[in-house]
């Protein structure tokens, strides 16, 4: 999830070993809608770099967690930058 600098530096070292599926708003996916995210694929590892909003807590990874779990997908690699 997102496509910040950190995750556009390492798409090409992880798109050479892994099937990338990039998700972002402009792929039409927004963590803070949570009724755009029934498309997100099925992924065995997620790379998120979404930072939280400037609230307490982090409601956006909740969604995410949520929308997942909602499509019985349970990643076996997380990694929240």
């Amino acid at each position: 999830m997102g496509l910040g600098d950190v995750a556009r530096r390492a798409l090409p070292v992880l798109s050479a070993a892994f099937d990338v599926h990039v998700a972002t708003r402009a792929q039409g996916l927004n963590l803070d809608r949570p009724e755009t995210l029934s498309s997100i694929p099925e992924v065995d590892a997620v790379l998120h770099s979404v930072p939280p909003p400037e609230a307490e807590g982090d409601p956006r990874t909740g969604r995410l967690l949520d929308a997942l779990d909602r499509r019985g997908i349970l990643p076996t690699r997380w990694v929240y930058i």
